[in-house]
């Protein structure tokens, strides 16, 4: 018994050599993306920060301040959160962390990092689909790995 699936390729008017290049247009972008939300993580900022040769902040903040005022920046960018979780940061003298110019360049900030990661999420459910697309027959599946490299 066959699979539907190659013959709904078949009578596509999607060719597996067009699949190929969809597939082949997405791999970079998902590696790109995939990098950039890798270092956005709390851990990276934990190996980078400890780095011996990381250069000293040019504000004065520890080692301590940075570990502890990075994750809070991340954890906005990547939450739901209001702008109010980086305004009502305070130094330790009882500043505030972030002044307006900041605050407002960080709501730009996390404009850009939630459309590049809904669109990184897009891309890689077109990469999924595309690919059990190309897999359904071996002429695909040649398709695929050649489309992956």
């Amino acid at each position: 018994m066959s699979s539907p699936v190659p013959n709904l390729i078949a009578r596509s008017w999607v060719s597996r050599p067009l699949l190929a290049f969809v597939l082949t247009l997405t791999v970079p972008i998902l590696l790109v993306m995939f990098s950039v939300r890798l270092l956005m993580t709390e851990t990276y900022l934990q190996i980078e920060y400890n780095k011996p040769d990381f250069p000293p902040d040019t504000y004065g903040y520890s080692l301590a301040d940075r570990l502890y005022y990075a994750p809070i920046a991340i954890r906005y960018l990547e939450s739901d959160s209001g702008i109010e979780l980086l305004g009502d940061l305070k130094k330790p003298d009882g500043t505030p962390f972030y002044n307006q110019r900041e605050l407002e360049h960080m709501l730009d900030v996390k404009v850009v990092v939630r459309a590049a990661f809904s669109a990184m999420n897009l891309i890689l459910l077109a990469f999924v689909l595309v690919g059990l697309l190309l897999r359904s027959t071996p002429a695909g599946r040649r398709r695929f790995w050649v489309a992956c490299l």
